[in-house]
């Protein structure tokens, strides 16, 4: 995991969740292949209210982990007509 991830995940138990995006977006530049950062910037664009950002992210991490159960429930709870 990088800096940056971990950073997110600290700024994100704390409720800095804008912040915590900036963090969990520089980690998924860096590793884009990474579903947990993507999963994580999801949370981040959730708790948001950034639904479109959201979708986004978790259709990334189906990419990378195809039906990933978190993921999938999530995206169910947000877009219950459209999920994976």
């Amino acid at each position: 995991m990088s800096t940056h991830f971990n950073l997110g995940i600290l700024l994100f138990g704390i409720g800095e969740y804008e912040s915590a995006r900036e963090s969990f977006s520089v980690a998924v530049s860096l590793a884009p292949n990474d579903y947990q950062a993507h999963l994580a910037l999801a949370h981040s664009n959730r708790k948001l209210g950034v639904i479109n950002e959201t979708i986004l992210e978790y259709n990334h991490v189906f990419r990378l982990h195809p039906n990933h159960p978190v993921a999938k429930r999530e995206l169910e709870e947000i877009q219950p007509d459209n999920a994976n």
